[in-house]
């Protein structure tokens, strides 16, 4: 059976031709599919309530990931800090033993031992 559905906003058609592109679908295919979802739900008390227990789980999922979101920040944030502060004892330490040495005369041994020393002081 054929339907035909008049009037439909340009930017409607675009999303659906991107989410059926998204699934590999056609466009046609990929209404049927909406359809066939839809219909599939025959009891009114699940098409009414429905929307409403999806908008609440997506609502708690996004403050979820908000606070998770703040929780990664504020780690990045002090791991940025504690890097500065290694940095800034990395440069004031190896910066005088570079002087003092030709490039090929530092070893990895001794630069590791000044590390040591630092990380020890923290």
């Amino acid at each position: 059976m054929d339907i035909l559905i008049r009037n439909i906003p340009d930017d409607i058609v675009k999303k659906l031709d991107t989410s059926a592109q998204r699934e590999g679908l056609s466009r046609n295919a990929f209404i049927i599919k909406i359809i066939h979802d839809y219909a599939a739900c025959k009891e009114d008390f699940l098409l009414n309530a429905l929307p409403t227990i999806v908008r609440a789980l997506v609502n708690d999922e996004l403050e979820r990931l908000l606070r998770g979101a703040g929780s990664v920040e504020n780690n990045i944030y002090l791991s940025s800090q504690k890097l500065m502060k290694i940095a800034e004892k990395l440069d004031v330490l190896l910066a005088p033993e570079l002087e003092k040495a030709a490039e090929s005369e530092l070893k990895n041994s001794d630069v590791l031992s000044l590390l040591t020393f630092v990380d020890t002081e923290s």
